[in-house]
């Protein structure tokens, strides 16, 4: 059985439901902002000679909207510890 290549996001990171993920709105009526959600579904579907990605996001308004170009989703990397506790003290520096 031959396996699907993977999907990656903009910069290469391989895309799987679960993730939180901010993706650019595309279309007639978008404004090109980064819309935050979290990946329900990443699959090829076969279209003649070209396969296209088909993208499932929930919105964080609960939504689910597809977009067919995993290079306008960003996978949003988990902060660490660390970088949670100098974001805090660069807050607390920029505040004085």
């Amino acid at each position: 059985m031959m396996r699907e290549p993977e999907l990656l996001d903009a910069m290469g990171v391989p895309l799987e439901p679960g993730q939180r993920v901010v993706y650019a709105t595309a279309g007639m009526h978008a404004t090109g902002q980064l819309v935050p959600g979290t990946i329900v579904s990443v699959r090829h579907i076969a279209d003649g000679d070209e396969p296209r990605e088909r993208i499932g996001i929930r919105r964080d308004d609960g939504r689910v909207i597809y977009i067919g170009g995993s290079k306008r989703v960003l996978v949003l990397r988990p902060e660490s510890e660390a970088e949670a506790w100098l974001r805090r003290q660069l807050a607390l520096l920029t505040a004085h």
